[in-house]
């Protein structure tokens, strides 16, 4: 699933922007306290080659097992100490990229979970230097059915 994509990326000039390192939270409208899970989170560069970040930080100290989400292994995952209740946001998780990192495309590997009806909220920005913001807004968190994961992209340009 895209969350905030030009249809047609591939097609789009080859475009790189210098990344150091970038972050994800979320919220929710579900009206119990529920959680997050981020597998996977990786960039990719205008060739489609992809750069693993080579460490996190959790300023807020709210992710557990903050490594899983760079440890190349689809079956582990950062999850949030505790749930969150409705419009909280939840704390940055940030993932540090190699010196020297170019990208165009954040892409995260995210547990999504049953409760039609309710709406989740993504904010992803990355940093050069300064914070830039790529996309803050709904995100598809909800499924029918067992609890799925997939794909989420992020243009960055």
């Amino acid at each position: 699933m895209s969350v905030k994509m030009h249809p047609f990326w591939w097609l789009l000039p080859p475009q790189n922007v210098p990344i150091e390192k970038f972050r994800i939270r979320f919220r929710h409208t579900f009206p119990l306290a529920t959680n997050f899970y981020v597998c996977e989170a990786r960039v990719k560069k205008a060739d489609s080659s992809e750069i693993i970040p080579e460490s996190t930080e959790d300023p807020s100290v709210v992710w557990v097992g903050a490594a899983n989400a760079i440890d190349q292994n689809l079956n582990t995952c950062t999850y949030l100490v505790n749930s969150i209740g409705p419009n909280i946001w939840s704390g940055f998780l940030i993932l540090n990229m190699p010196s020297g990192s170019v990208a165009k495309i954040i892409a995260c590997y995210l547990q999504k979970w049953l409760q039609a009806g309710y709406s989740g909220t993504i904010d992803v920005d990355y940093y050069d230097g300064s914070w830039h913001d790529v996309y803050q807004g709904p995100w598809d968190i909800w499924h029918e059915g067992e609890p799925y994961y997939s794909w989420n992209y992020f243009d960055i340009i």
